[in-house]
């Protein structure tokens, strides 16, 4: 299971302006004449233009800052209902599961860890083809998605689709080019299909980035 962070962005608090009412007197004294406002008038102006000033300023600074998503209520209902898919997955309940995730990708249907997700408890159920499905719609709405190019490799060899999941595991490397797993299987797939020299190419690799593939290796594949 895949899980994600998403992140919401910090917004900048906005001075307060007092509100400044001309011919009250802000000086705490009670004179009232022309000469005693005057005085109280031009600190209230004075005061006025600071806060403009103080306001422009972080305005200024606001839109010079690059600019961050705001978590929209959709978004953060769909990352509570794929925390409880996630938990649901963990404790066994797939039913949940599904649901959780089917309720996120509603709200978000562009989410394609979400997607993802859904998947793999529907390859929990037995239903690769849906499971196959879903993480083909991951990596489309996330061509940089390495985990949804690895399940859908994995799916499409277990149906006997060869040469898509090549392609799928190259696409993986192409991201992640020292995964030790999408190098093993490929180097495998590749063997089975005839192409013995990148085969053992592939394979001797995995096992220089993790020894514990070389006990796995299926006899009669010489790696010389």
């Amino acid at each position: 299971m895949h899980a994600t962070r998403r992140e919401t962005a910090r917004l900048l608090d906005w001075p307060g302006i007092e509100c400044f009412r001309p011919g009250v007197d802000m000086s705490g004294t009670a004179d009232t004449d022309r000469r005693g406002r005057l005085p109280v008038l031009a600190m209230t102006v004075a005061a006025l233009v600071a806060a403009i000033t103080v306001l422009a300023a972080t305005m200024a600074l606001r839109w010079a800052l690059p600019d961050e998503p705001v978590a929209s209520p959709s978004l953060s209902a769909s990352n509570a209902l794929v925390a409880e898919g996630l938990a649901a997955y963990r404790a066994g309940d797939l039913t949940a599961a599904a649901d959780a995730f089917g309720q996120a990708i509603e709200l978000t249907p562009e989410d394609a860890v979400a997607v993802y997700d859904l998947g793999t408890v529907r390859e929990a159920q037995g239903d690769p083809a849906a499971a196959r499905e879903l993480y083909t719609r991951a990596v489309e709405l996330d061509p940089s998605f390495a985990d949804g190019h690895f399940n859908l490799a994995v799916s499409q060899a277990a149906a006997g689709e060869d040469q898509a999941a090549i392609a799928s595991y190259r696409r993986l490397l192409d991201l992640d080019p020292q995964r030790p797993s999408a190098l093993w299987n490929l180097g495998l797939l590749l063997h089975s299909t005839g192409d013995e020299d990148e085969a053992v190419v592939l394979l001797r690799k995995a096992i220089d980035l993790d020894a514990s593939f070389a006990p796995r290796l299926p006899a009669g594949i010489d790696l010389g």
